[in-house]
C-alpha cells in the first residue's frame, strides 16, 4: 500500500472511517437509528445537511447489524415507479427470474409464485393482479416491471438482510415524495424497515401529514457536527500518527470547518502532507506547527475540492444586478456565515445576527421583502441553479442545506486570519452601493 493511500485510509471524506470515526453526540444519533430499526416495520427518516454524515451514519448501523443496503438514488425527472423499478433491480430481481427462464409457474393471486421468487409473495391487488396462471418467469418479470409499486418489495425486504435507502429524498418533484409516502403504506403494514436520506428537512413534515405514517417514524435529525465531536476527529488521527497537533490548531480546523466532518478529514490529512507524515512515525513528532500552515490547508482544500460549489452560486449572487429579492437572498445567506457559523436560524435571529454584524452602509431587509423572498425561495434558487436555503414554513426556521458553501465563501482565497464578518459581507454582497 502506498504511504499516501495511507492517509486516506485514516482521513477518508468518503465512506466510514476506522481510525477516526466518531459517535456523534456521544452515539446518541446512531442510538436513534439503531431504536428505528429495532422496531420492524419504522420508516427512519435521516435528515441533514449535505456531507454531515448521513450515509456513514447508516452505513456504520447497517453493517454492525450484518444488514445490506440497497441505495435507490433520487432524482427529478424520477416517478414513484422508476423508484421501485430500481430498488427491484437492485434486490437482483434479475438474476432471480434469469434462473428461471422458460420454466413454467403456476400461481393464484396471492399466492407463492416459487422459493425463487418467494419475495413476490404476499403481493395483492394490482401488483399481483398483473401475473397470470401460466406465465413464465420473463413474462411476469415484463409485468412487475411494467408497473412496479412497493408492494413487490414486501417479500424482497421482509425476510432479507437487506434493507431499501432512498438517498436524496429531496431532489424528487413534491408530488412525486407524497406518492412515494403515500405507497410506503404496504411495506409498514407488513414490518418491512427502511431508510430515507435528504437534506431538506420538508421530509420529515411530508411524512407526518400522511396519517396512515403516524407513530411509524423515526426521525433522525443530523445537525451540525459540534466543534468537541470534530476536535475529537483531529484527535484520533493525529495520534495514530505520532503527531502533537496543539490546542489552537484544533480549535481552528474544527471553527472552520463549517459543522462536516468530511472537510475536517480533508483538512487533516493535507496538514500531515505538509508536515511530511504519510504513515504513523516511529517517534512522537512534536515540534511547533505555525496556525499560518492551517490558514494554507483550508485555502488549498476550499479552493480545490470545494471550488466548483461557489461559481456555481457566486457569480449570480454577488451580481450588481441581482437586486430586490435577490439582495434579500444575499443577506439572509450572508447571516449564515457570520461568526459564529450558524446552520439553521428562525427570522428573528437572521434579524439579530444581521443587525449586530451589518456594516452601517447597508440596511438589514424588511419583513415584507424577507416574506416575499422566502414565498419565492424555489424560483430565486432555480435562476442561481442551486439550492443553499430551505423555509420550513412550520417551523419558522432557515436552513442552510450545504454548509460547504459557508466554507468555500470563507476561504476562497488565501487569508493570514480567519473570515471576519464584514469579510464575508464584501464577499457577497460586492459593492452595497451598486446594489442598493
Amino acid at each position: 500500500m502506498k504511504e499516501e493511500n495511507e492517509l486516506f485510509k485514516i482521513f477518508p471524506t468518503g465512506g466510514c472511517p476506522s481510525v477516526t470515526y466518531v459517535k456523534k453526540q456521544d452515539g446518541r444519533v446512531e442510538n436513534k437509528l439503531n431504536d428505528g430499526l429495532d422496531d420492524r416495520g419504522r420508516l427512519c427518516l435521516i435528515t441533514g445537511p449535505s456531507k454531515s454524515g448521513k450515509t456513514t451514519l447508516y452505513e456504520r448501523v447497517l453493517a454492525k447489524r450484518g444488514l445490506k443496503a440497497i441505495p435507490v438514488g433520487c432524482n427529478g425527472s424520477m416517478s414513484a415507479e422508476d423508484i421501485w423499478r430500481e430498488a427491484l433491480e437492485k434486490a437482483e430481481f434479475e438474476r432471480t427470474t434469469s434462473s428461471e427462464t422458460g420454466e413454467q409457474k403456476e400461481a393464484s393471486l396471492g399466492g407463492k409464485i416459487s422459493s425463487k421468487l418467494g419475495w413476490l409473495v404476499g403481493v395483492s391487488g394490482e401488483a399481483s393482479g398483473g401475473i397470470k396462471r401460466g406465465d413464465t418467469s420473463s413474462e411476469r418479470k415484463q409485468r412487475v416491471v411494467a408497473k412496479p409499486s412497493s408492494a413487490h418489495l414486501v417479500d424482497a425486504m421482509g425476510e432479507s438482510d437487506c434493507i431499501l435507502v432512498l438517498e436524496d429524498f429531496q431532489y424528487l418533484q413534491p408530488a412525486v415524495q407524497k406518492v412515494v409516502f403515500q405507497q410506503w403504506k404496504v411495506l409498514i403494514d407488513n414490518s418491512v424497515s427502511t431508510i430515507v436520506v435528504g437534506t431538506s428537512h420538508r421530509a420529515s413534515d411530508i411524512a407526518k401529514a400522511n396519517s396512515h405514517l403516524a407513530g411509524r417514524i423515526c426521525g433522525v435529525n443530523i445537525k451540525q457536527w459540534n466543534t468537541e465531536d470534530l476536535k475529537e476527529i483531529i484527535i484520533k488521527g493525529s495520534r495514530y500518527l505520532g503527531v502533537a497537533l496543539d490546542a489552537e490548531i484544533r480549535k481552528t480546523i474544527a471553527l472552520e470547518s463549517a459543522g462536516l466532518p468530511a472537510i475536517t478529514q480533508e483538512v487533516c490529512r493535507e496538514l500531515m502532507k505538509k508536515l511530511g507524515v504519510t504513515k504513523p512515525v516511529e517517534e512522537r513528532l512534536d515540534r511547533e506547527i505555525p496556525i499560518r500552515w492551517v490558514y494554507q490547508v483550508l485555502y488549498k482544500v476550499a479552493s480545490t475540492s470545494y471550488a466548483r460549489i461557489l461559481p456555481r452560486a457566486y457569480g449570480r449572487i454577488v451580481d450588481p444586478s441581482w437586486t430586490g429579492r435577490g439582495r434579500t437572498y444575499d443577506l439572509i445567506l450572508s447571516s449564515f456565515a457570520l461568526n459564529p457559523l450558524a446552520f439553521s436560524l428562525s427570522l428573528p435571529e437572521v434579524r439579530r445576527r444581521l443587525a449586530e454584524e451589518l456594516p452601517l452602509r447597508e440596511s438589514p431587509p424588511a419583513d415584507d421583502d424577507v416574506s416575499d423572498m422566502l414565498n419565492n425561495l424555489g424560483e430565486i434558487q432555480d435562476e442561481i441553479g442551486i439550492a443553499l436555503l430551505d423555509w420550513n414554513i412550520h417551523r419558522q426556521l432557515v436552513y442552510i442545506t450545504e454548509p460547504s458553501f459557508l466554507f468555500s465563501l470563507r476561504w476562497r482565497k488565501p487569508k493570514e486570519r480567519p473570515a471576519s464578518s464584514v469579510d464575508v459581507f464584501d464577499q457577497i454582497m460586492g459593492d452595497f452601493s451598486k446594489k442598493s
